[in-house]
């Protein structure tokens, strides 16, 4: 396979060996789907994995946005005292 696709090619071939083991060409077909589909949530469930050195993408944000409320805080509790 090229990334997610079956060349045509390389499924006639695929095919053509299934017909000459015995398996008919719908169920060759049926084979080659299936194993395309578990391929393709394969690829998913790894593109989704978060890397474990890399540090979640919402932490910065976070620490940005906690630091600006202690920021605001201090202002408003300097003007007050």
């Amino acid at each position: 396979m090229d990334g997610p696709v079956l060349r045509y090619s390389h499924r006639t071939a695929l095919i053509h060996a299934a017909e000459r083991s015995g398996i008919g060409r719908f169920e060759a077909n049926l084979i080659i789907a299936a194993i395309q589909h578990e391929a393709g949530e394969r690829a998913v469930v790894e593109e989704t994995r978060p890397s474990r050195r890399s540090f979640p993408s919402w932490l910065p944000v976070s620490i940005a946005a906690i630091a600006t409320q202690v920021a605001i805080l201090l202002g408003v509790w300097s003007l007050i005292h």
